[in-house]
């Protein structure tokens, strides 16, 4: 075999090596590893919201509501995508009622995403969708209101500031109470933009179911004054007390002392979040006579 014949075999050798690192190559990405990318890309382009669900309402055997979800929103901003930042901080700052620095210098950065306003009430947000800026977005969430405050607060038990369930019968009732999130999908365009995808399915949320207690929310409060009464004329550490209905044994009151607002719930001890009435042990005293005698 000459040189030249030598020459192309080798050049064809390499030739043929590097097509087949080639198409080793081609098969690893688009056969065996096509899921991971296809993933990959359309997380770059797609954007998925979680729409939260209301929790149920929690209302005595009147119809009375002692927990209920109150409605109202965020405001989020991309700076990169808005044009006329000082422009948009004056009217921000009107509908927010925050001064204009203060909004100015939150949308004039590098940052991809920043919150601007919480808990702001459906006409503001109305106001900043009349905007129509793609840089500005408005997120729906919930919160926890007890228009009662402190009464019935240990048989309700109380939801923290992300609307979880710490105690009572919050917690121990979520499944019901908690109902399910929706979620939406936006896909992104070359900007960062985002519009909502028209062929990708909108889950709906689908919120909790209401507890109706056999709770009077009238009783509750006479016996919750009454007890704290006893409690200071006693001069006792705390105390607690049960009112039955005596034909059918419902359960119309049951309070505890010392007392918690459970929309300040960060400001009293865990202690006090206790139903001592339901979890601590008491001597029966004389409730025990009807079995002994």
């Amino acid at each position: 075999m000459d040189a030249g014949t030598r020459r192309i075999l080798v050049v064809a050798g390499l030739w043929t090596f590097g097509l087949l690192l080639v198409v080793g190559k081609l098969y690893q990405v688009q056969i065996r590893q096509h899921e991971f990318y296809k993933e990959k890309a359309r997380s770059y382009i797609e954007h998925k919201r979680t729409m939260q669900a209301a929790r149920g309402t929690i209302s005595d055997r009147n119809g009375e509501p002692l927990a209920v979800d109150l409605m109202h929103y965020s405001l989020a901003a991309k700076p990169a995508q808005l044009v006329e930042k000082r422009a948009v901080a004056r009217k921000i700052s009107k509908i927010i009622n925050e001064s204009y620095d203060d909004v100015y210098s939150k949308i004039n950065n590098k940052k991809s995403f920043v919150y601007l306003a919480h808990r702001l009430t459906p006409e503001q947000a109305a106001q900043i969708r009349d905007l129509s800026d793609k840089g500005l977005l408005l997120e729906r969430k919930f919160s926890r209101s007890y228009p009662f405050k402190e009464v019935g607060a240990h048989l309700v038990g109380y939801c923290d500031n992300d609307n979880k369930p710490g105690a009572g019968i919050e917690f121990s009732y979520d499944e019901y109470l908690h109902g399910k999130d929706g979620s939406s999908i936006f896909l992104r365009d070359a900007h960062g933009g985002q519009f909502p995808s028209m062929d990708l399915p909108t889950r709906e949320p689908q919120n909790g179911k209401h507890i109706e207690t056999t709770i009077d929310i009238v009783y509750q409060g006479i016996l919750e004054a009454e007890l704290g009464i006893a409690v200071n004329q006693h001069k006792a550490d705390n105390g607690s007390a049960v009112l039955l209905n005596p034909r059918t044994g419902e359960v119309l009151a049951m309070a505890n002392y010392p007392q918690f607002n459970p929309n300040e719930y960060s400001k009293y001890p865990v202690k006090n979040f206790k139903n001592q009435a339901v979890s601590d042990l008491y001597e029966p005293g004389s409730t025990f006579k009807m079995v002994s005698l």
